[in-house]
């Protein structure tokens, strides 16, 4: 209740201590309503499409183009962030067809057509760090970088990758040029590159499934849903740590006890 939270906010007021501050989210797409801002590379109608979720049908969703091979697909985002960020999104492979899928998702520092910047590729075996130092042009050729990978159908990561669910990844760029990838809730690959100042300016998807309308195969897509792009809550310093444990210290010292438990996603 807001009345149980006002002794600790007051103890962290009186004690000089700047609670960490909500974070902000430049980019969020669930698809609802369809495909506001989305576009081809080069401005012109894509293959995507809205779609209905196969788990859940009352969901809407995005797919790939269900005849096409190598499409790009990018969104700028509405506020250039700079600072610690998070790219998230819902990925579904069920419907795919074989396992030579994969999907590249970078984060762009500029709108410009060679300006650089990091992400990562996927497949059904593997999934690496990059840094993208011509952008688009780099997804779209050789010149990517690789920050670190993993394989996902062997080892500690055997089975991480489910064909007949959602899964989640998200991709955590520190402003010291660390990065992370997690799938489904497990770090599966790091790396560290501080050449390119921190920003996101565009999202940049690349997608190839193995349609080939000429022999007959087609209907083989990734779907993609909750895309979000959000700056990474502050950590507090070590010095307003211990001032919150003072002030927390106090407080039960005084019999006043307080449950808040935050879910992230």
């Amino acid at each position: 209740m807001k009345t149980k939270r006002l002794p600790l906010l007051a103890a962290a007021l009186l004690a000089g201590v700047t609670l960490p501050a909500t974070a902000q989210t430049v980019l969020s797409d669930t698809f609802e309503t369809g495909m506001d801002g989305w576009v081809a590379w080069d401005g012109s109608v894509t293959g995507y499409a809205t779609v209905a979720d196969p788990l859940v049908p009352a969901n809407t969703v995005l797919s790939t183009p269900p005849t096409g091979r190598t499409v790009t697909i990018r969104k700028n985002t509405d506020t250039v962030l700079n600072d610690s960020m998070v790219l998230s999104f819902d990925l579904y492979s069920g419907n795919a067809g074989d396992n030579s899928w994969n999907l590249s998702a970078a984060l762009l520092t500029g709108l410009g057509s060679a300006v650089p910047g990091y992400g990562f590729s996927i497949t059904p075996t593997t999934a690496t760090l990059y840094k993208y130092p011509q952008g688009w042009s780099t997804l779209n050729g050789s010149g990517a970088v690789s920050l670190g990978s993993a394989s996902l159908d062997s080892g500690p990561l055997a089975g991480i990758w489910k064909t007949d669910a959602w899964n989640s990844l998200s991709l955590q760029w520190l402003k010291d040029g660390s990065f992370s990838l997690t799938i489904n809730g497990t770090v599966v690959a790091t790396g560290t590159d501080a050449t390119y100042n921190i920003s996101a300016a565009r999202l940049v998807y690349k997608s190839f499934c193995t349609n080939d309308a000429g022999a007959g195969v087609t209907g083989r897509v990734l779907l993609m849903d909750n895309v979000q792009i959000s700056a990474v809550a502050p950590i507090p310093e070590p010095a307003t740590v211990a001032a919150i444990l003072s002030a927390a210290v106090f407080l039960i010292g005084a019999g006043c006890r307080q449950r808040n438990s935050r879910r992230f996603r």
